[in-house]
């Protein structure tokens, strides 16, 4: 295989990862929605479970008590999935942190410390 057919079969490749590949997920996507589109169709005018349920829910949130503790159990949620994120972050930084350290010096052996801890937080006489 010469270079020229080489590069003709990589160019084959990459068209059919650019353009081959992503159809079916298009496809998908377009299914979706005709299938939401369908089902819309059908209701339309009558007076339905769905109907109702929609009902119930408007009721729902009129009730002030009740869209209090929603708020406040998402805003709950929402910070402890902040802390843990930060904490799986620190985790992770503290883990590579080694091994950089390591690559990085043997690329520069005057290299200076930024002073971080192993977590890649500030030191304590810093803050």
């Amino acid at each position: 295989m010469d270079k020229r057919e080489f590069e003709l079969r990589q160019q084959k490749v990459h068209i059919w990862g650019r353009v081959i590949i992503p159809i079916p997920k298009y496809l998908c996507i377009v299914a979706c929605f005709y299938l939401v589109f369908r089902a819309t169709e059908v209701l339309a005018g009558k007076t339905t479970v769905a109907a109702f349920s929609q009902y119930f829910l408007l009721d729902l949130q009129a009730n002030k008590f009740f869209s209090h503790a929603v708020t406040a159990v998402f805003g709950a949620g929402g910070i402890a999935y902040g802390v843990r994120e930060r904490h799986l972050k620190r985790k992770n930084i503290e883990r590579m942190g080694a091994e950089i350290k390591q690559l990085e010096t043997r690329l520069d052996p005057n290299r200076t410390s930024s002073r971080l801890t192993p977590r890649g937080t500030t030191q304590k006489e810093d803050q």
